[in-house]
């Protein structure tokens, strides 16, 4: 999901359909079944091909019967109008996937909001930094995003203290669409 996030905000249209359900969806067990069910009598002034019977399976998938994997979950979740994640900093580019800082360095990070609706999008909430269980730094996101476009917003927390061998941080991101 982190690769897809930085296609999404480079403005890259294409690369993760699911087609044919090869990323992310798989048809349950009941697939093979080949038992049939009844659609009831042809109602007069109905539209559309009339069967008296079809297969359990088609009708299950017509209904949205397939099963959503992790993958699926993760696609569907970074692939809606709107997005919110914490990308890299500035220097480095929004896609930068640092993870490990040495002592005395400074965490800097962006949040990045995307709008593909076609309205103005206000994005309210918060990011916190938390090292070991105690936050470093938090700060307010209030933003409003127009229609298409990505916006970056930069943040920074000082690594304060010593840092132990072992220590471990991370960057929460709480947002909303007001």
């Amino acid at each position: 999901h982190n690769t897809f996030r930085s296609w999404r905000a480079w403005g890259t249209t294409g690369g993760m359909n699911p087609w044919g359900l090869g990323h992310g969806f798989r048809y349950p067990s009941w697939r093979d079944n080949e038992d049939n069910i009844s659609l009831g009598p042809y109602k007069p002034g109905s539209r559309g091909l009339y069967r008296p019977e079809i297969s359990e399976a088609i009708w299950k998938n017509f209904m949205g019967g397939f099963e959503v994997t992790r993958a699926g979950k993760a696609l569907l979740a970074n692939n809606g109008p709107l997005l919110a994640y914490i990308g890299g900093d500035e220097q480095q580019g929004f896609a930068d996937k640092d993870h490990h800082y040495y002592e005395g360095d400074t965490l800097r990070k962006q949040v990045v909001l995307i709008n593909d609706r076609r309205q103005p999008v206000r994005f309210e909430g918060s990011w916190t930094v938390v090292r070991d269980g105690e936050e470093l730094a938090s700060g307010e996101v209030d933003e409003t995003v127009s229609p298409g476009e990505n916006r970056f917003v930069p943040f920074e927390a000082a690594q304060v203290g010593e840092l132990k061998k072992g220590a471990h941080g991370y960057v929460l991101l709480e947002v909303q669409a007001a």
